[in-house]
């Protein structure tokens, strides 16, 4: 009676294990396919920024649409840089990985580390002193193996230094010597992140830790890439609807002040 109890215990855990992986590759496929429109979306609107139809309502001019006026010019500056960085180390990603599972994770390494790269200094600071871990200053590659699609553990944010200084093993930063097309930069991202979750969609990423890690990136690449866009361009958006409204009213009459009569 116990054997028998312990099978059948085994086969409602298999069952369960089987339903669970089943959904995770539903919502997997789910949110592939919605990203895919996003940027596809956001693409095209950056792709013909002299004529640009913001959610088919408002008509934005390239000033607009580039976000310049909105953000300023360091900030604008500092904007179109880490859209570089991003799109250039999840290209560098797309060529090292070898297997959809290490992309999860190491793409969530690099939105870590892009957070601290474009940190204020003081958060820096700190975090070096007290949670930062010292690593060697060159990583070897590695060799594709069987381990690398299997990850027994959820991921962490890790921060790494060598002589007191960040060490960014996912992230590329070269030096830039030239000013960047913020709409050029938005399209080429479009086309690298959809590539990745493309790629996000092959086996094993229905794994919970690896599931979990895809999640995570998902979320990082929404706040940086398109919250970022969507938040700017509604205010612009909401401001530019107003006015045209505001000038279809017609001008008020004033009438002089009625006498009282005595």
């Amino acid at each position: 009676m116990q054997a028998e109890a312990i099978d059948v215990q085994s086969t409602d855990l298999e069952e369960l294990s089987r339903l669970a992986t089943q959904q995770r590759r539903t919502l997997l496929g789910n949110l592939t396919q919605l990203r895919k429109h996003d940027y596809a979306y956001l693409r095209s609107l950056h792709a013909d920024p002299h004529n640009s139809y913001f959610l088919n309502i408002a008509r934005f001019q390239e000033s607009t649409l580039n976000l310049s006026n909105a953000l300023g010019p360091e900030n604008h500056q500092k904007r179109c840089e880490q859209l570089y960085y991003l799109g250039l180390s999840l290209g560098r990603l797309l060529t090292t990985t070898h297997s959809s599972s290490q992309l999860a994770m190491d793409g969530c390494q690099l939105m870590d580390e892009l957070d601290f790269y474009f940190a204020a200094p003081s958060i820096q600071n700190m975090k070096l002193v007290t949670v930062a871990t010292k690593v060697p200053f060159y990583e070897r590659p590695r060799e594709p193996s069987a381990d690398d699609s299997v990850f027994p553990e959820p991921y962490r944010t890790v921060v790494r230094k060598w002589n007191n200084k960040p060490v960014y093993q996912r992230l590329v930063t070269p030096h830039l010597a030239f000013p960047l097309d913020y709409c050029l930069l938005v399209v080429s991202i479009c086309d690298v992140v959809t590539l990745v979750y493309a790629k996000l969609q092959e086996d094993p990423c229905h794994q919970p830790h690896v599931f979990q890690a895809l999640l995570r990136l998902d979320d990082k690449l929404k706040k940086t890439v398109l919250d970022h866009v969507n938040k700017h361009l509604s205010a612009a958006a909401t401001a530019s609807i107003k006015d045209q409204m505001q000038s279809l009213r017609p001008p008020t009459t004033q009438h002089p002040p009625s006498r009282a009569r005595g």
